[in-house]
């Protein structure tokens, strides 16, 4: 009886209504990947009012529409220089034609990296902000780079709790299931992180604790 009823289900019309599934998989798959990205600035969000922004890779369709109405001066990008990128030499150009900064801090994919850039990033959105300069942070996905900068960012300068900082991470999709190596990298390297803020003049606040997100 069983054997029948399997093979009644994987018989048609059911197959049929299985593929209709399986297309509509891929189409919303693909739609999200390379159709939303094109009328959606990926992941854009306001992490102070008027000030400081973050996203992923911005369309350059829409990067000058998201520039102007939001006002940015500054674009930091916390991704590797690739000069044959498409979409980086988009950026520049851009970036170029209507005045605003473009620096870079590269950090890798899973946010990452030579640490230098995470400091150089913070003590460089500090100054800007200091200056009345909006700044927007990105990577290319907007969920682990931008998301190890922000804790950072939230945490030791605007000394925000690092329970609600976390919980905006995921919400802008980062994974700590998929990641298993940005949270044990922030825990590793916050004292380096707060001691060099120190030396820039930055009031920094309590380090937070990590452990109990990575015991997740």
């Amino acid at each position: 009886m069983l054997v029948f009823r399997l093979k009644n289900f994987f018989s048609y019309p059911y197959r049929r209504w299985i593929a209709v599934f399986m297309v509509l998989i891929v189409v919303i798959a693909l739609l999200d990947e390379f159709v939303k990205p094109r009328l959606f600035p990926k992941r854009f969000g306001v992490v102070i009012e008027d000030s400081l922004f973050r996203s992923g890779r911005i369309h350059y369709s829409l990067l000058p529409k998201v520039l102007a109405e939001n006002q940015i001066d500054s674009i930091v990008t916390l991704t590797h220089e690739v000069p044959s990128k498409e979409y980086q030499i988009y950026e520049r150009t851009i970036a170029e034609s209507m005045g605003v900064n473009l620096v870079r801090f590269p950090l890798d994919g899973n946010g990452t990296g030579n640490v230098s850039s995470y400091i150089g990033a913070l003590k460089y959105v500090y100054d800007e902000l200091n200056k009345d300069r909006r700044v927007l942070v990105h990577c290319a996905a907007g969920s682990e780079r931008t998301g190890g900068f922000m804790f950072f960012y939230q945490t030791l300068i605007l000394k925000q709790n690092e329970k609600d900082v976390y919980t905006e991470m995921l919400k802008y999709k980062f994974d700590p299931e998929r990641n298993l190596a940005l949270l044990p990298y922030l825990e590793e390297t916050l004292p380096d992180v707060a001691n060099a803020l120190e030396d820039h003049g930055v009031e920094v606040g309590t380090l937070p604790s990590l452990t109990r997100f990575n015991a997740l």
